[in-house]
């Protein structure tokens, strides 16, 4: 187990569903997970896993404490055990425990930033565990059925009733994904004022499972393939400040990548969409204004599972060459900044 463990933190070749439970993927597929991808992608590997191997629910759970324990105890000093956690963890892996930390702030009375000490180690570590008994249960339920009780028990209580209908799916994912108490209910706020369109986009393809045959019991949505927006949890953070505007560019990167992407019934799987280059720009108000001004920002096509936002740039009057391989013109501009509920892309 120490040797898969050192593996891990050197490769990032395992994805961490919500709090942190290990589940073998991709290289290419995100290193933490925040209701960002669609449950084929996150889970159907290690469904296949536990199908194949014949593994219980407590067999699931054993697995995830032996590797909590073993990376906890990989090098004993200093910090008391902990400096494979603090020192050598991937800080992003512990950046996605911020409520927890936030959470033991408000429990212990601090106002200050938490930063990597055994307080906060603990609070991760209590959040890593309040995620076994969700993600064991996957030895019994469908991938869509284990993600959709796993956003239907992180709703916050703070945010009134648990969304209802073709929209509620979208609108948990979208929660999750901010995490911060203080920028969810902007989220929902905002997401109540898009323009029909960009909240039609946005239920719709937040609603795609990527698996052939399994739906979400809120929003039933068929067809493929569905999209893996990377990133999307760090820009939608970063557009706290304006969160319409922020949604507003998630639906359009959604419609340009379903334009790329042809819905099917018959083609299921996930493409993953990056927008990394999105949110290196800044907060969605850089965003916005560097962009029109010379700039243009396209979602190019890079294959069958991968699509990519890039700026172009034009300088000096010369025509834009557009990239080889297809793509769709991003609306991304003042305007998006916007109060008034219109359909921008």
């Amino acid at each position: 187990m120490a040797g898969v463990t050192d593996h891990a933190l050197r490769t990032s070749d395992l994805t961490l569903i919500s709090a942190g439970c290990l589940i073998p993927c991709s290289p290419r597929a995100l290193s933490v997970v925040q209701a960002e991808a669609p449950p084929g992608m996150l889970l159907s590997k290690f469904k296949q896993l536990l199908e194949s191997g014949g593994m219980s629910a407590a067999d699931v759970a054993f697995y995830f404490v032996h590797w909590l324990t073993d990376l906890a105890g990989a090098e004993g000093a200093p910090l008391a055990g902990a400096e494979k956690f603090v020192v050598k963890f991937p800080h992003a892996v512990l950046n996605s425990y911020e409520p927890a930390a936030k959470a033991h702030r408000l429990c212990h009375g601090s106002t200050t930033p938490c930063v990597l000490t055994k307080h906060r180690l603990l609070c991760c570590a209590c959040r890593f565990i309040r995620s076994f008994p969700i993600v064991q249960q996957l030895a019994t339920l469908t991938e869509t059925e284990l993600m959709e009780r796993f956003l239907v028990e992180w709703w916050p209580d703070s945010l009134g009733p648990q969304p209802i209908g073709c929209e509620a799916v979208a609108l948990m994912r979208l929660v999750v994904q901010v995490q911060s108490p203080t920028a969810q209910p902007k989220v929902v706020e905002a997401f109540h004022s898009l323009s029909d369109d960009d909240r039609a986009t946005l239920a719709t393809e937040m609603a795609i499972t990527g698996i052939d045959g399994q739906t979400y019991t809120a929003s039933p949505t068929k067809g493929g393939p569905a999209f893996l927006v990377y990133y999307s949890p760090a820009f939608l953070r970063q557009s706290a400040s304006n969160a319409l505007a922020g949604l507003r560019v998630l639906a359009g990167v959604y419609r340009a990548a379903r334009e790329l992407y042809p819905l099917s019934d018959d083609h299921c799987g996930c493409v993953i969409v990056h927008i990394d280059q999105l949110k290196a720009e800044g907060n969605i108000e850089s965003l916005c204004a560097t962009a029109g001004i010379g700039n243009l920002w396209m979602l190019v096509r890079k294959g069958e599972r991968e699509a990519v936002a890039e700026r172009y740039a034009l300088f000096d009057n010369v025509s834009l060459t557009p990239p080889d391989e297809p793509h769709h013109v991003l609306r991304i501009d003042k305007s998006l900044l916007a109060a008034a509920v219109t359909s921008i892309c």
